[in-house]
């Protein structure tokens, strides 16, 4: 009975610990997210304070920049989703990128709740693996 106990508690505290290297990956996409969305809203401001000095470098990829102008520093494609682009003023697009930050900032505030309660969790369950070993069981 006991080695049987000892072996359950032994799958759930994996599973709790595949649970957590889940969220782990989760929080680095939305890490990765927060930082790419804060660096579209500085680049935002950027453009506005541009004035005649219209000429930046667009990246093409791979580190690789090309030079181009400005012509429009007011007006924004903005992707909402599905490869589906809008245009939207400077101010507007800005707007709806705070928001996304906000919410990329309540999910990652979620998953290290949730990574916090794994924690726990393991830590617990981890005792009690230690004390089963030892022929322990609690009452």
């Amino acid at each position: 009975m006991s080695k049987e106990k000892l072996q359950e508690k032994y799958v759930l505290y994996q599973l709790l610990n595949q649970n957590l290297e889940s969220l782990k990956q989760q929080m680095q996409l939305v890490e990765q997210q927060f930082i790419e969305v804060k660096s579209t809203i500085m680049s935002i401001d950027d453009l506005k304070g541009m004035g005649e000095k219209n000429e930046i470098f667009l990246p093409l990829g791979s580190g690789c920049y090309g030079k181009g102008k400005i012509t429009e520093s007011n007006e924004m494609l903005l992707n909402v989703g599905a490869g589906v682009f809008v245009n939207k003023e400077a101010a507007a697009a800005k707007s709806l990128l705070e928001k996304r930050v906000k919410e990329l900032e309540g999910a990652g505030e979620e998953i290290q709740a949730q990574m916090e309660r794994i924690l726990k969790q393991m830590n617990e369950l981890g005792v009690e693996i230690q004390e089963l070993a030892r022929g322990e069981e609690k009452p």
